[in-house]
């Protein structure tokens, strides 16, 4: 999800920014030039809800500074960094998360905020400059209380599309599919819809933020495989998924995933809240270098073999990113249908959410 932000946002940049950012893929695929384009940065481990499939919240990794934080985006914009997708823990929990936004947009970076929306309604006005909302809702009602820890979290998202909404801010929503809300796919889907918003599923997995997905939360093969076939099929139907084909196909075989050109620590990378340097979210712990305290250039040269180790890609928005530049027909038409969703589906009035 983090790095599909990006994707979207490609389509909607203007022309002079489209033109920098094919120029740069250019370069990545013909010339194996490395650059971070696209950030992923889990701005801070904390945060106010347990997810059953998530240990961040367990964590206690010290944070940089906002003069740190500042200076680590100064150092991307000088490295030609598009995009930043700031996630966590939860990013509502920095005091300075406005400031950081600000200080992207001030760089020229595109930015994009992960969160579980508890804290929307007190900092939407600093947050205004945000360019995609994603939204986490893992289930309809208590279906989502349950697999979030938290009471309450449902209506709180359904609280807070509202109120991004009252801002023109762009609604995404993801979805981890767990054992308990295979079946509520179909409404899920009805609730993005609903409230004109594309919804991104994955699956849930052993090294999910910290390795505390459970037993009892993973799906059996049969049932998994049986929902993604009904995706595909919704897909087609021009449902408001976000997946391309190309990588729902590529979820079918989970959990043996098959290796895939990957672009991790070439064009995309990941930091952690202390600002440790990751090709990806999912290789968090094989790191190698600061971004502090090292060009970039050279940090991307020496994590970028991490991938080959790699067995596969479980996290959705790094899927579908290799995807693209793989340059997959489906995955590069499903960028471009929703980031060109007309207002009438964008804004369409909110309706009441549904009920289980």
């Amino acid at each position: 999800m983090r790095l599909y932000l990006l994707c979207v946002e490609i389509k909607k940049m203007r022309l002079s920014k489209k033109l920098k950012a094919c120029k740069e893929i250019f370069k990545i695929k013909m010339f194996g030039k490395r650059m971070p384009l696209a950030v992923t940065w889990s701005i801070t481990d904390r945060c106010n809800f347990q997810c059953y499939y998530c240990g961040r919240w367990k964590m206690s990794t010290q944070e940089l500074s906002t003069d740190d934080a500042m200076a680590l985006i100064s150092g991307l914009a000088n490295a030609r960094c598009l995009r930043i997708v700031f996630g966590g823990g939860e990013p509502l929990l920095r005091k300075d998360i406005g400031l950081l936004i600000d200080f992207c947009k001030k760089k020229g970076i595109s930015t994009g905020l992960i969160s579980n929306g508890y804290f929307l309604a007190e900092r939407i006005d600093e947050i205004r400059n945000i360019d995609t909302l994603a939204l986490s809702i893992d289930g309809i009602g208590g279906v989502c209380d349950f697999i979030r820890g938290t009471s309450g979290a449902y209506e709180n998202v359904v609280a807070a599309i509202k109120i991004a909404r009252k801002k023109k801010i762009r609604v995404i929503l993801n979805t981890v599919l767990t054992r308990y809300n295979l079946d509520q796919v179909d409404l899920i889907i009805e609730f993005a819809t609903k409230h004109g918003a594309g919804v991104m599923f994955g699956p849930v997995s052993s090294i999910h933020f910290g390795g505390s997905a459970i037993d009892s939360l993973v799906p059996g093969k049969s049932e998994f495989r049986n929902i993604i076939d009904t995706l595909v099929g919704y897909k087609k139907d021009k449902k408001p998924i976000l997946n391309s084909l190309a990588a729902l196909h590529y979820m079918h075989d989970w959990p043996y995933y098959k290796q895939i050109p990957c672009y991790a620590g070439r064009v995309f990378c990941h930091i952690s809240a202390n600002g440790s340097f990751y090709p990806c979210v999912a290789l968090e712990g094989s790191v190698t270098a600061s971004c502090l305290r090292h060009d970039f250039s050279e940090v991307l040269e020496a994590v970028s073999h991490k991938t080959r180790h790699c067995n596969g890609c479980w996290c959705t928005g790094t899927l579908e990113f290799n995807q693209m530049l793989s340059l997959k027909l489906t995955a590069l038409m499903s960028i471009l249908h929703f980031a060109t969703s007309p207002p009438k589906i964008r804004n369409r009035r909110i309706h009441e959410p549904c009920k289980i």
